[in-house]
């Protein structure tokens, strides 16, 4: 059963409307690399600003970081490499229906998310209301397209904040190709290995796209240690949203 529910607003913004003239523009470039994962090719994503196409190079899996700022506009123009359709989704992020990448679906009869074929490109527009942890995805043959590379964090900003990757880690849990057995990974690989400074405050950032899969903390054996020990954290969000005050307690991460 699919529900949906309709917002009108009192006014649409047009394509020439002060806001979506003024919008970032970003280009998110979809492509294959052939024999990624045995015989079965890598699909992944390029990111450039503006609007014209990345240079060409290695598919990112997972995809490139996107970083967006509260309350600012932003037109992503998706561009399909691929050799077959998809549609995007941008997971926990308030926008229009008709961008949100469920393939003939939208509030609008007129206005609905279409399949982007190879070939095709389509610009999602919205303007991001909160700060937060997102991600972006394919929401078409997730067991095939999802497995195969096509994910990525979004990340969104207050206004003031910055984006450093010396304090700011993201890690993102996927499966490591299209096949059954194929083995979780982080970042794209088995057993990442990372070196932070000591002394300094990080954040840690976990998204977790494996497909019809909940992220079991001991079955996966995900933890944040030192050497000897779990390191101490304080949750400050989860799904996008800032936890409450009684949920936000200090103790150790991954016990």
């Amino acid at each position: 059963m699919v529900v949906g529910i309709v917002i009108r607003e009192p006014e649409k913004h047009s394509e020439h409307s002060p806001e979506v003239s003024r919008a970032r523009q970003l280009t998110l470039v979809m492509q294959q690399e052939l024999h990624r994962f045995g015989e079965a090719p890598a699909f992944g994503f390029l990111l450039a600003e503006g609007s014209h196409a990345p240079p060409v190079g290695p598919v990112l899996v997972p995809g490139p970081v996107v970083v967006l700022r509260r309350g600012e506009p932003v037109a992503i123009t998706l561009v399909n490499h691929l050799p077959e359709a998809t549609s995007i989704h941008w997971h926990g992020m308030e926008l229009e229906s008709a961008y949100d990448g469920v393939r003939g679906w939208s509030g609008s009869e007129n206005h609905a998310t279409p399949m982007i074929g190879p070939g095709d490109t389509f610009v999602v527009r919205f303007t991001p209301p909160r700060a937060g942890t997102f991600i972006y995805h394919a929401h078409l043959h997730d067991n095939r397209q999802l497995t195969s590379g096509l994910y990525g964090a979004m990340l969104v900003l207050d206004p003031e904040g910055v984006f450093d990757k010396a304090v700011d880690h993201v890690f993102v849990l996927g499966r490591g190709g299209p096949a059954l057995d194929a083995p979780t990974v982080i970042n794209g690989e088995s057993a990442p290995q990372v070196v932070w400074k000591a002394g300094m405050r990080h954040r840690v950032r976990l998204i977790n796209i494996t497909p019809n899969e909940i992220l079991n903390v001991s079955l996966l054996n995900v933890s944040l240690r030192t050497a000897t020990e779990p390191v101490t954290w304080l949750p400050l969000a989860k799904d996008g949203a800032a936890l409450q005050a009684e949920r936000s307690v200090r103790g150790p991460a991954g016990e």
